[in-house]
């Protein structure tokens, strides 16, 4: 699957979430890791170096750097 299509799943599911009265914080998260997927692609239009990680990696590191995660 292409990250594009990422978040058409996330859009598909936060109107899902919408319709049926899920509770807001699985909206958030939904809302979230749209967001994530969106500074992913994002970063070649920005100059930014994408890096792939583990996630137990501490990203705050990456970002400290202007390095876009990606685990």
């Amino acid at each position: 699957m292409r990250l594009e299509e990422f978040l058409e799943v996330f859009d598909a599911r936060a109107n899902y979430i919408r319709q049926f009265n899920i509770p807001e914080s699985v909206e958030i998260y939904f809302t979230c890791m749209r967001r994530y997927y969106e500074n992913i692609l994002a970063a070649k239009e920005q100059g930014k170096p994408l890096a792939w990680v583990s996630i137990i990696s501490p990203m705050e590191i990456f970002h400290a750097m202007d390095i876009v995660p990606f685990a």
